[in-house]
């Protein structure tokens, strides 16, 4: 679901993640143009959302399943009674971290993975996607477009349990031919097909900053926005368990914490204090942590949005 540039002052956020509005070629008139950022949440509400939003997303630092039955049952107590200084002399014997889902260009992974070559001289892949991870992307995209419906229910006053505020809005738009149905994608901001999108904000940013051809800016609105989170997850049938370890460690080192908030997150670690990040600018974002009521929320946005938008687009 696209949103153009009188799209404006609805919210959404994220991961440490949350939903803004991306815009290109600033606001018009009197519309403000904001987009969202993906983000790392506080440390609890980061594993909050992991663990109770039906949505949440969650990325392995390594998620071969190829390995022993013996690693699998001892790589998740060896880890956890490791010293840091243990995992990094058992690195050297492995050299390698694989992973699933985090590619380059989200949350700034290539930085975590370029300073695991430099440091430790561990190399990295990520996992080549399946047909049923590609449905899963797919399933992906569809929950981002309830998500920016949910976030704009926020910002106008509706919650979890009445969205009607959102699709009184969103019919209006419809009937004023202003919902452009073009995925949000770089390639259409880069075209001008799409004008605002509403994202999250580890897509948000990335797309303000890697977009040249239009000033580009990443927003999350000041309303009202919803906040999810991810969580990182060691497969215990990992084949570098030791190499995911470290992965995760330089993740939420200061230097981890940093890449994930310049590329749309929001740090897990509340004592890092890091350069051009403002974390007031979330304060308005509210977590989505009730798994059922959330779940049953985007459900409704599907069959709402089936039976009251759908039929007043413009084809």
């Amino acid at each position: 679901m696209k949103m153009n540039k009188q799209f404006a002052a609805i919210t959404a956020a994220a991961l440490g993640m949350s939903m803004l509005f991306t815009a290109c070629g600033g606001s018009t008139g009197s519309t403000s143009s904001t987009s969202a950022a993906a983000s790392s949440a506080s440390a609890s509400a980061a594993e909050s959302a992991a663990s109770k939003t039906a949505a949440s997303e969650s990325a392995a630092a390594s998620a071969s399943t190829s390995g022993s039955s013996q690693a699998a049952s001892d790589t998740s107590s060896d880890l956890n009674s490791k010293s840091l200084d243990d995992i990094i002399a058992a690195v050297k014997e492995e050299g390698d971290v694989e992973s699933v889902g985090m590619p380059d260009n989200w949350a700034d992974w290539a930085s975590l993975w370029q300073n695991l070559k430099d440091n430790y001289g561990i190399t990295h892949t990520d996992a080549d996607m399946s047909s049923a991870e590609e449905l899963q992307m797919f399933q992906t995209e569809g929950e981002n477009a309830q998500a920016a419906v949910i976030a704009s229910n926020f910002a106008l006053g509706g919650d979890l349990t009445n969205l009607d505020p959102a699709f009184e809005f969103w019919a209006q738009m419809a009937k004023d031919g202003r919902i452009n149905t073009l995925d949000i994608t770089q390639q259409n901001f880069e075209t001008g097909e799409v004008e605002v999108g509403v994202v999250w904000s580890f897509t948000g940013v990335p797309y303000s900053k890697d977009i040249t051809n239009y000033e580009m800016k990443a927003t999350v609105p000041t309303d009202r926005s919803i906040q999810s989170g991810y969580a990182s997850v060691i497969n215990k049938y990992a084949p570098h368990p030791n190499a995911a370890a470290l992965a995760r460690e330089v993740m939420f080192s200061d230097e981890g914490q940093t890449y994930q908030a310049n590329a749309g997150g929001i740090p897990t670690r509340t004592d890092v204090t890091i350069d051009g990040f403002d974390p007031d600018q979330y304060k308005n974002c509210i977590l989505m942590d009730d798994t059922d009521a959330y779940s049953k929320a985007c459900e409704e946005v599907v069959s709402r949005w089936q039976e009251e938008i759908t039929p007043l687009l413009v084809q």
